[in-house]
């Protein structure tokens, strides 16, 4: 009788072993893919205004370019860390006033980010006076974002509404950054140079007018329609990852009582990701010469 009692136990037992293998096989198993995006994910700090804040902004179509390639990055705006001052700024559009800014210092010392994005006006290169005021702000920030161990990213300017077809002032915005570029990344930090990565916002904003009209581009005066703040998140996605966007689904756009259109068209697409990987492309050439 004892000898039956053990066998129906074992017997017992073999079948609860079975039914935990099975439970345990129902468990989905992760791709290599996967895996990888489960690591630490880079951090990419974007300092602007409104600028790259409006209508959506950059950083949730650049989200949303990573997560549709799983691509493990994420970014957020000074909008998401600082809170507004007593004059109701969150963060000065110009470099050589952010430099004092406590608020950002601590931000960028507490290392937690892999790069971090500095954006100014175009005003700040239209004198002598103003571009060497702002030029060695961004030689201040440049070195104390390379000693917390990032990478420092600058987004060319983009010109305004009513100047944005002003060719003069175009390539002189664009000529001050290229020469910013060679200076920032000719510095020696702790005896290590740290290259830069530069955006051409300025020149995709000012060809994305070209091709689809102003009032597809800007919003008001100043700021970005969904469409612009999308192109910028793709130039962003594409100049930090390194990835082709003209392979990526995502097309998402921000949608307002004003902007109803909730994706891209499939012409606004192909231009953008074509245009976007064609800069790039043609950065990595310049870079190489």
């Amino acid at each position: 009788m004892s000898g039956s009692l053990k066998i129906s136990k074992l017997k017992y037992g073999f079948i609860i072993l079975l039914w935990v293998f099975y439970l345990v096989s129902l468990i989905p198993l992760r791709s290599a893919a996967e895996e990888v995006f489960a690591q630490k994910t880079k951090k990419v700090l974007v300092l602007a205004n409104s600028t790259f804040h409006f209508n959506g902004g950059a950083m949730e179509p650049f989200n949303g370019y990573c997560k549709s390639s799983k691509t493990n990055f994420k970014a957020l705006g000074s909008y998401g860390y600082l809170k507004s001052t007593a004059r109701g700024q969150r963060i000065s559009p110009f470099i050589q006033r952010q430099v004092d800014d406590k608020r950002i210092e601590n931000l960028i010392s507490t290392k937690a980010f892999d790069f971090v994005v500095l954006v100014t006006r175009y005003t700040s290169f239209l004198t002598p006076e103003k571009a060497k005021t702002e030029v060695e702000a961004f030689r201040k920030m440049h070195e104390r974002i390379s000693l917390s161990g990032a990478r420092t990213v600058v987004s060319i300017s983009y010109i305004i509404r009513e100047k944005t077809k002003g060719e003069k002032i175009q390539r002189s915005n664009y000529e001050s950054h290229k020469m910013l570029e060679r200076l920032l990344n000719d510095m020696e930090i702790k005896g290590k140079k740290s290259p830069i990565i530069l955006l051409p916002t300025g020149v995709l904003w000012k060809e994305g007018v070209d091709r689809f009209g102003l009032d597809k581009w800007f919003a008001d005066g100043v700021h970005g329609t969904p469409l612009a703040q999308h192109a910028s998140g793709c130039l962003l996605f594409t100049f930090i990852t390194r990835k082709d966007p003209r392979t990526n689904a995502y097309s998402d756009l921000y949608t307002n009582s004003k902007f109803m259109d909730r994706k891209l068209s499939m012409e606004q697409k192909d231009w953008i990701t074509s245009r976007v990987w064609k800069l790039y492309k043609e950065s990595k050439l310049e870079l190489s010469k």
